[in-house]
């Protein structure tokens, strides 16, 4: 069992060192791919469509008949923007930095660079499922928070409804109290009023008899002046 542990090691550090050889190979024609169409390697599709239409039209051997030169760089422009254009390929381009064995990678270069891609997807999923959890720790106690929360501002809602429930009673009664009160000053009011009119309407009548009696006073003297003269 540890034979086949450890020869399987073995494989898996020929295939990485068969790998670093492919690239240190391939180093010494990084960007020349890029350097081809004439774009960055940040470059989008459209970017390297449109520099590649540009120099086709400019060396395409209709418009070069004879120029080996322009043929040449034809066939690398061709070359070139059959990897650089397809997405997968290009991906796997910047992985490696190859340019020959794009087009027809190798199957170790192939698993090295997949068991790359899958570790790297692996340590992701990994980072994500701790972020999730980690998350999900943050929602728990927020929500236990606004749980409490919750309970003491309800609570308080509670406490201040009993004190305004007291509070609106109280006022009710010293309402209750004060129209008792404004009902017996009126009462009194208007008995007072009653007896006001009565003296007043009895002074009225004395006077008016008053009145009449010194009327009939001077009538008299007035008839007396008259027959004395």
């Amino acid at each position: 069992m540890g034979k086949k542990k450890k020869t399987r090691v073995s494989h898996e550090e020929e295939e990485e060192e068969q790998h670093q050889e492919n690239l240190n190979q391939s180093s010494s024609n990084e960007n020349s791919l890029y350097e081809v169409i004439g774009v960055e390697r940040t470059a989008s599709q459209q970017e390297i469509k449109r520099a590649y239409h540009k120099l086709a039209l400019r060396l395409h051997p209709d418009k070069n008949p004879g120029d080996e030169e322009a043929k040449e760089k034809f066939l690398e422009l061709q070359k070139a923007v059959s990897i650089l254009g397809d997405e997968e390929k290009r991906a796997l381009y910047d992985q490696t930095g190859c340019v020959d064995d794009v087009a027809q990678v190798s199957e170790t270069t192939m698993k090295i660079f997949m068991q790359k891609i899958l570790r790297e997807l692996e340590n992701e999923i990994l980072q994500l499922r701790l972020r999730m959890q980690h998350r999900e720790t943050q929602l728990w106690e927020q929500t236990e928070r606004f749980r409490r929360e919750g309970e003491e501002r309800r609570l308080q809602l509670r406490e201040e409804m009993e004190q305004l429930r007291r509070e609106d009673e109280e006022r009710r009664l010293q309402m209750r109290e004060e129209t008792e009160r404004l009902r017996r000053e009126g009462e009194e009011r208007i008995l007072q009023m009653r007896e006001e009119r009565e003296r007043l309407r009895r002074e009225g009548e004395e006077r008016s008899l008053k009145m009449r009696e010194e009327t009939e006073l001077l009538r008299q003297e007035l008839e007396r002046l008259r027959r004395s003269r």
